[in-house]
């Protein structure tokens, strides 16, 4: 006789508990974060820093002149200078309705986004 012959042919017993979702045991059975923090540390270094980079003249004028032809709920988009630190950063782009334009901080606002003046670098309406 075979060692398991006797329950080999028998229904599976059946639990009192609720069956888990696959989420739930994935969750389970995901890795853990050995090193707390080593992802966001990877991802900083591979963040491309440069100067800052500067406008000509005329390059500036432009960006003067349409910001005086923008208002309030206009739709732009912007390629702006994010500094992180010692005039080095990166340079950014965002698309998205102006939420204000205050003329004496220099300062534009697209949705949640304040922007500097100085650190536009292009700006057009879409």
């Amino acid at each position: 006789m075979n060692k398991y012959e006797d329950i080999i042919h028998l229904k599976r017993p059946s639990s009192r508990h609720m069956k888990m979702s696959l989420d739930d045991r994935a969750k389970i059975f995901a890795p853990f974060a050995a090193l707390k923090g080593y992802d966001e540390a990877i991802e900083d270094k591979q963040t491309v820093y440069i100067q800052r980079p500067y406008l000509s003249e005329d390059e500036q004028n432009h960006i003067n002149s349409i910001l005086n032809s923008i208002r309030k709920n206009d739709m732009v988009k912007v390629m702006y200078f994010k500094e992180d630190h010692d005039d080095m950063g990166m340079m950014m782009t965002l698309t998205g309705k102006i939420s204000s334009i205050d003329d004496i901080y220099h300062t534009l606002t697209i949705i949640k986004t304040m922007i500097h003046f100085k650190d536009l670098y292009t700006i057009e309406k879409v």
